[in-house]
This record gives structure tokens, sequence and C-alpha cells, in this order.
């Protein structure tokens, strides 16, 4: 009976141990940063979240002083013209415009994904 429970102690163990390295592999492969931020936009434009997380990973790799050499900035790496016209389109005030600002980069991104996805008729593989 003690030696019954030991294995399964022994084995409830090793799986704790194996689930918790997974997440620390998955964290680091797959960092999920600015939680708060990205749920807050996709829900309201109506953006499936794990499409935003997919995309800023694919785009910066959650790096907010992303830039390419075409001059995209920031997390979800818009260009200025695109992030100008996304700034009309809300009536804010373009010279506050600041893509380094996570906050900002993603609002105006999950809003890009969303003119795109309408345009498309939710078509992600266009």
């Amino acid at each position: 009976m003690v030696r019954s429970l030991k294995k399964i102690i022994k084995v409830v163990l090793w799986i704790v141990i194996f689930m918790f390295a997974a997440y620390l592999l998955l964290n680091m492969k797959y960092p999920l940063s600015y939680v708060e931020t990205i749920d807050k936009y996709a829900e309201e434009y109506g953006v499936d979240k794990y499409l935003v997380y997919s995309m800023i990973n694919t785009e910066s790799g959650f790096n907010k002083e992303a830039q390419s050499h075409k001059g995209a900035k920031g997390l979800m790496q818009l260009m200025p013209m695109t992030s100008e016209e996304i700034c009309g389109n809300l009536s804010e005030d373009v010279n506050s415009l600041d893509m380094a600002d996570p906050e900002t980069n993603i609002k105006y991104g999950v809003y890009y994904i969303k003119q795109l996805l309408d345009k498309y008729e939710g078509n992600v593989e266009v």
C-alpha cells in the first residue's frame, strides 16, 4: 500500500514538473505581453485576440521598439501613412501620434486588422 502511494506521488510529481517546464518553455517561445491592452482592443473591434497575439509575435516578437527597414514601427509594425490614416479615422490628433507606445500601436493595429477583415469578409488567408 505504501509502495503504491509512493509510486503515485512520484508520477504526479513528474507530471507537475513536466507541466511547469512546458509552461516556461512556451512563455519563452511565445511571450504574452500586453494582455490587457490586446484583449481590450480585440473585444472593442471584434477581432479574435489570438489572431492579434499571433500577428504581434510574427511582426515584432513583442518588441515595442521594433522598426523595419521600410519604416514600419512598433509591436504591430504599422507604416507611418497607415497610422496617420487610422488617426484621422479615429478623429485623434496626428501631432500626438506615437507608434512606439504599445497602447496606441495595439489600438491602431487591431483597428487596421478589423478594416482588413471587413474588406476581405473575414478571410485571413488573403
